[in-house]
């Protein structure tokens, strides 16, 4: 994916490689240090300046909605501690074809391009059923962007059009998409993590039911990512992951503690 890294150093660009990994949607910070409660991280990084409004709390969980000026649609993510270690994370996100089986209302995913596989920089298509309206898709392409001046890690993806691709399915293409994965190092075996949409589903849809169902998506995608954390198959993959052994030299070089 592509970075900035304000600070140099061998071991920092392997560590946000490491971390650096999305497929439909995401954000990820490391931080040293854990963190009491699972609020959202003062100064984040977000494109907007939204208003958090807390929903819900559900178990590790908490789920928050915010307007978003000039828009009709609203912005909504999640916070959850996660019991995974960073690097199960990581794998679980790396794996763009099982998207499916954790996140909200994913009902298929295929990646089109990798632009830079040591980066995870991918482009990639999701089809996004809406529940009682016509399903939605997208392709969108993710990046990250590194700043260890700030302990900031961002996995974004964003709607692009530089790939065509028709899925030849009757889905409306949404104008526009974008979602945030942020991952907040609490301790080895525990991580913090928030997962931000901020949609444009098209015109003509009812707004209240639209946004009663956007916002329940970051909420239930999280719950179900803490599902499949524990799962044999990325808790094994993950020991043997380029994202292990980063994680292990940033503890090393005391990046994480």
């Amino acid at each position: 994916m592509n970075r900035k890294t304000s600070h140099a150093g061998s071991h920092q660009e392997n560590l946000a490689q490491a971390l650096g990994v999305m497929a439909a949607a995401a954000l990820l910070t490391a931080t040293t240090g854990a963190l009491a409660q699972n609020e959202p991280t003062p100064g984040a990084s977000e494109p907007h300046a939204y208003n958090w409004q807390l929903e819900r709390t559900e178990g590790p969980c908490k789920s928050y909605s915010s307007a978003v000026a000039g828009k009709e649609y609203v912005a909504a993510k999640a916070v959850c501690d996660v019991p995974a270690r960073i690097e199960v994370v990581g794998t679980i996100l790396h794996d763009i074809a099982g998207f499916p089986s954790w996140m909200a209302d994913c009902k298929e995913t295929k990646v089109l391009k990798v632009e830079d596989d040591e980066k995870d920089t991918i482009v990639f298509w999701l089809h996004q059923h809406i529940p009682i309206l016509r399903d939605r898709d997208m392709v969108l392409r993710s990046t990250v962007t590194v700043d260890y001046a700030k302990n900031l890690n961002l996995i974004e993806a964003r709607s692009t059009e530089d790939i065509q691709y028709d899925s030849g399915k009757k889905l409306f293409r949404m104008p526009s998409f974008y979602a945030q994965y942020r991952l907040e190092w609490i301790d080895r075996e525990h991580t913090r993590v928030t997962y931000l949409i901020d949609p444009d589903l098209g015109p003509g849809l009812p707004t209240g039911i639209s946004n009663m169902n956007i916002r329940k998506i970051p909420l239930r995608s999280m719950q179900g990512m803490i599902k499949v954390a524990a799962d044999k198959k990325y808790v094994e993959a993950a020991k043997t992951s380029k994202y292990a052994r980063w994680v292990e030299e940033a503890l090393k070089q005391g990046f994480l503690k």
